[in-house]
C-alpha cells in the first residue's frame, strides 16, 4: 500500500534501542566516597540516639513495673509496704524476701550465678536488678563485669517503705512510689551539680553517679542534652 513502507520506519524507529551512556569507574567510585562519608557521618549519631532511646525507656518500664509490683503484693496479701520485712543482707535472706513480696507478682527469676554474693532479678524483658538492701542497681541491658560503670550499664534506684523518710521534700511529694530514682539531699542540689555528681564527683554526702538516674527522670524520662555519658 502507498505510504506503508513509511509507517513500517515510523513503528521500528519507535522501538529502536537507543544506545545508552554507562557510569565510568571514577564516577561509581567518587558516589561510593561520598555514600561512605555520609554514612560515617550519620550512622555512630542514630546508634546512639537509639542506645539513649532504649535506656531510657528501659528505666521508665522499671520504674513503673516495679512500683506496680509493689503495689499489687500491698493488695494481695502482704499488707502495706511500710510493714514488710526489712530486705536482708545475705543473699539467702534476699531470695526469701523476694519470693515473698516480689516474685509472685512480676514475671522474673533469680540469678546469683552472674553476680556472686548478691541477689541479681532478671525480668521477663531481659532487664536486671540487685537487690542489695535499701539501694539498688537496675541493668537495663543486663549485668555485664566487662561493663559495669553507674549512669552507663547501671543505675541507681532507692527501695523507700517508709515515706522517703530519709530523703528529700521532693521525694515525699511522690506518694505511692516504693522504689524511687536516688535522691538523697535532693533539695541541696543545683542542676549542674546533678550533672558533676552523675559524672562521677562525690556532692553534698552522695557518692559519684547516683543522680544519673534522677536526671533521666527530671527529663520525661529521656535522656537531657547535657547527660555526661555516652550510653
Amino acid at each position: 500500500k502507498p505510504g506503508g513502507g513509511n509507517c513500517l520506519k515510523f513503528i521500528l524507529g519507535v522501538f529502536a534501542l537507543s544506545p545508552k551512556k554507562a557510569f565510568t569507574l571514577a564516577e561509581v567510585l567518587i558516589t561510593l566516597g561520598i555514600i561512605g562519608v555520609v554514612a560515617a557521618i550519620t550512622i555512630p549519631g542514630l546508634i546512639t540516639a537509639y542506645r539513649n532511646h532504649v535506656v531510657a525507656t528501659r528505666l521508665a518500664s522499671f520504674y513503673s513495673k516495679i512500683n506496680n509490683t509493689m503495689k499489687l503484693s500491698e493488695e494481695a496479701e502482704n499488707g502495706e509496704v511500710a510493714t514488710w520485712k526489712t530486705v536482708p543482707s545475705d543473699v539467702e535472706g534476699q531470695k526469701e524476701w523476694v519470693r515473698q513480696y516480689i516474685s509472685p507478682y512480676l514475671k522474673c527469676h533469680e540469678d546469683t550465678k552472674t553476680f556472686p554474693g548478691y541477689l541479681l532479678i532478671t525480668i521477663f524483658d531481659g532487664t536486671q536488678f540487685l537487690v542489695t538492701g535499701v539501694d539498688w542497681r537496675f541493668y537495663p541491658y543486663g549485668y555485664n563485669r566487662r561493663r559495669n560503670k553507674v549512669g552507663r550499664d547501671y543505675f541507681y534506684f532507692e527501695f523507700v517503705p517508709n515515706g522517703c523518710t530519709k530523703f528529700s521534700e521532693s521525694c515525699k511529694k511522690l506518694k505511692g512510689n516504693y522504689v524511687m530514682p536516688y535522691m538523697y539531699n535532693y533539695d541541696k542540689f543545683t542542676h549542674d551539680e546533678m550533672v558533676r555528681n552523675c559524672k562521677g564527683e562525690t556532692l553534698h554526702g552522695v557518692g559519684g553517679g547516683a543522680y544519673c538516674t534522677v536526671l533521666i527522670q527530671q527529663n520525661g524520662w529521656k535522656i537531657p542534652s547535657d547527660y555526661p555519658h555516652k550510653l
